[in-house]
């Protein structure tokens, strides 16, 4: 007669279980401790309080935690301190921001330019206009709705035509007719 082997049975051991249960749990909190640190602040300002519009139009940030927001009241600038609003330099509604090369430039109703800070100590902003250097005007009436760079020259667009700035000469653009965006 054959005899059945003989099998022997070792006894499961607990440790396993609770090394598992361990690095499952270090695990966790570790995961929760990662997400932790790229979960962002969010605040919420009241517009009573800064004085500004109910109404932002365009945004822009310079890539070191500051956004700017085109406001209908002028320019709010959002810093870790807080916001700020800068008022626009025509009294009218900024429609555009981009920020390219270390400054911000802004398109509002019949009025175009830049803003930087006053210099490397002060936090506070100075605007200088471009449409002001424009040889013939002819803003009547129309405002900057987008602002881009391309090949080194920033160009802002309005429903009529486009100007081209080089950070020195402004020109009007040659288009074949209006250009709608």
């Amino acid at each position: 007669m054959l005899s059945r082997p003989t099998v022997h049975r070792t006894k499961t051991t607990k440790p396993a279980g609770i090394v598992w249960l361990m690095a499952s749990l270090c695990t966790l909190v570790t995961a929760v401790s990662v997400s932790a640190q790229l979960q962002f602040h969010i605040n919420s300002f009241d517009m009573r309080e800064l004085q500004a519009g109910n109404q932002n139009w365009d945004i822009a940030s310079d890539g070191e935690q500051t956004i700017f927001a085109a406001n209908n009241y002028g320019l709010i600038e959002i810093r870790n301190s807080g916001p700020t609003l800068h008022p626009s330099p025509s009294g009218t509604i900024i429609r555009s921001a981009s920020w390219i090369n270390g400054r911000l430039y802004t398109g509002s109703f019949e009025e175009f330019g830049y803003w930087q800070p006053d210099d490397s100590q002060s936090p506070t902003l100075r605007y200088t206009s471009l449409s002001d250097k424009l040889d013939h005007p002819q803003m009547n009436n129309n405002e900057i709705w987008r602002i881009v760079e391309h090949q080194y020259l920033i160009y802002f667009h309005r429903f009529g035509d486009i100007y081209a700035y080089d950070a020195k000469i402004l020109q009007r653009v040659d288009t074949p007719g209006q250009m709608m965006f």
